[in-house]
């Protein structure tokens, strides 16, 4: 139930998003700042995971496409060390928030903790490939540096073992930088 709640409520969020970018007027756009999300740029990101951490570095080859490689970290209910690639597109360029979508592969070392202190089992262990999908806001804070928050989900492809991410991340853009025109 909390599962379908949580994905109902990012939707309805994703969804209407554009929406209220269309009733924004143009002219609100501060002309100062430039146009994130375009060809050659270079976005360096990391941050922290429930539990852990994440870092990616990637390079935009066309307007609002993101691709480049990821390592993360993870300590709740699991443990976890993966890299991988990703690609990730991006909903806009406006001036204060923009929505995104994104897939990727990883591979690492997956360790399942036992909760269960009457099983005499050892926790599982897996080094396998992970399949992902995710979705994001990121609120920009100035001309190169932004926030955004992910949901992340992961499908090892040796077991059936599904493993969520909640990430919270700093984004710093370097590279070409368009500014807006009126």
């Amino acid at each position: 139930m909390k599962r379908t709640c949580l994905s109902l409520l990012l939707w309805g969020i994703i969804f209407s998003f554009p929406i209220y970018a269309q009733n924004q007027n143009v002219s609100e756009y501060n002309s100062e700042l430039p146009l994130l999300h375009q060809p050659k740029q270079i976005l360096l990101s990391g941050g922290v995971t429930m539990y852990g951490s994440s870092v990616r570095v990637g390079y935009f080859p066309k307007k609002h496409w993101w691709i480049g490689t990821e390592g993360e970290l993870h300590f709740l209910f699991s443990t976890r060390r993966e890299a991988g690639i990703f690609t990730r597109y991006y909903t806009g360029s406006l001036k204060s928030v923009n929505a995104f979508i994104g897939t990727g592969i990883s591979y690492g070392h997956f360790k399942m903790l036992n909760f269960n202190i009457d099983d005499p089992r050892p926790d599982e262990e897996y080094s396998s490939p992970k399949i992902n999908a995710l979705v994001g806001l990121e609120l920009r804070l100035s001309r190169t540096i932004s926030l955004e928050g992910v949901i992340k989900a992961g499908k090892l492809t040796q077991v059936n073992w599904t493993l969520p991410s909640l990430q919270l991340s700093a984004n710093i853009y370097l590279g070409r930088t368009l500014k807006k025109t009126q």
